[in-house]
């Protein structure tokens, strides 16, 4: 055996090796998440499109004609938030999903209706037969609504060919997507509820000033900013509300059908972290990665799909990871790992109902890219790797899927084992 064959075996001896490290539950979790990766261009069997979301937003919208979009769109998520099916999976400690089922893609209908259109005709059967006369109503009625229609207003034919057929498949026009990066460690530190508050400040400041004097030329944004605002402080609630049901249903899991007591001490920690976050600032490490996911579900598959789950994980992480393992010692280090190969597996489970040809092209693997970037300097551009950093990295080893990639920002000065 060469040196080289020798080094390829140690690399995968130690990737393999790993299996026997993981816990229980770990590996019961790993086992039993539903892929929604493709082979052949063609998702698994059983799985099968959401339909929940386009039910409640579309109905929502319908009886809202008339008012601001942006409000339109609160209250719609308001309704999918209320009504939306929720579960929580057996051993897991991490809650939410993007819809009503472990089996089920995201489908948005307000993007494009060539995408929505291919998803609905596909030969797969991805949305049952028996559910298509309505699901035909709700696409025929955003055709003439939606952003790919808004969009080709303003495009010649010629440029309508290019986006449909060009080498990146298509623009945000058909698909509706875009690659928005939210700052979780302002709800972190803050919780939505505070939010809510500074939010209202702003509506009744506006309120005052258009109320007070003439109408001016730095006046006229303050409508259009009323809308937005009015529309934040009518989705915060509802995100909160959702949250709760979470912590309902750990707890009723727990006092009614769960036997296990060390599992029934977990369902009624989960029940008591969902009635806090994210309303409230995180305190502690599993906190943190609860608000995180639930903002990051809401705004980045609920609300409106968005590509890709960018953070420094490393960066956001740290203080409640120092404050749990390093310093008061509450949370062991492995407890922390099993907590962060979880999140990452809830991450993996995500996939949206993609066409036909984007299906073909990211075989293997969910099709919205999440991409998460560890190490790198810190403000002082000193090297910003820590403890955490490694955790992370246990964690991608142990957990073993294909999705989410991590990026790491390597300079001279990183800390590289």
């Amino acid at each position: 055996m060469t040196d080289h064959e020798t080094r390829e075996c140690v690399k995968e001896d130690w990737w393999w090796d790993v299996g026997h490290k993981r816990s229980g539950a770990l590996d019961y979790l790993r086992k039993a998440v539903w892929s929604k990766g493709t082979i052949g261009g063609q998702y698994l069997p059983g799985v099968k499109v959401g339909l929940d979301r386009t039910y409640w937003f579309t109905k929502s919208f319908r009886e809202t004609e008339g008012i601001p979009w942006v409000e339109r769109r609160a209250r719609a998520l308001n309704t999918v938030l209320e009504n939306m099916p929720i579960f929580i999976v057996d051993h897991s400690n991490i809650v939410g999903f993007q819809a009503a089922r472990p089996h089920e893609l995201a489908w948005q209908l307000e993007g494009g209706f060539l995408f929505a259109e291919d998803v609905y005709h596909d030969n797969a059967e991805l949305i049952p037969e028996d559910e298509k006369g309505w699901v035909k109503e709700c696409l025929d009625y955003w055709r003439p609504r939606g952003l790919q229609a808004q969009c080709e207003r303003y495009l010649g034919e010629d440029e309508q060919l290019t986006m449909r057929t060009g080498p990146g498949f298509s623009g945000i026009s058909l698909d509706g997507t875009n690659s928005a990066v939210f700052d979780y460690d302002f709800v972190l530190v803050n919780g939505l509820e505070k939010i809510a508050d500074m939010v209202q400040d702003r509506i009744d400041e506006a309120e005052k000033c258009l109320s007070t004097g003439p109408s001016t030329p730095d006046t006229m944004p303050l409508h259009d900013k009323l809308d937005q605002w009015r529309a934040m402080v009518l989705t915060i609630p509802a995100v909160v509300r959702w949250a709760n049901r979470y912590s309902r249903l750990a707890r009723i899991i727990a006092e009614n059908f769960e036997s296990d007591p060390v599992r029934r001490t977990e369902l009624l920690r989960i029940s008591d972290i969902c009635a806090k976050v994210p309303a409230k600032p995180a305190q502690h490490f599993h906190e943190a990665l609860q608000s995180e996911f639930f903002v990051g579900l809401v705004a980045r598959w609920i609300e409106r799909f968005h590509f890709g789950w960018p953070e420094r994980e490393d960066e956001l992480f740290w203080p409640y990871y120092k404050k749990d393992v390093l310093e008061d010692k509450t949370l062991t280090r492995q407890g922390a790992v099993d907590l962060l190969a979880e999140k990452h597996l809830r991450i993996y489970e995500l996939s949206p109902a993609a066409p036909r040809m984007f299906r073909a092209a990211f075989q293997g693997s969910p099709l919205f890219v999440p991409v998460i970037t560890i190490g790198g300097v810190d403000r002082d551009g000193k090297d910003a790797c820590n403890d955490l950093t490694d955790a992370i990295l246990e964690a991608c080893r142990l957990i073993r899927v294909g999705e989410p990639s991590f990026m790491f920002r390597y300079h001279p000065g990183a800390r590289v084992k």
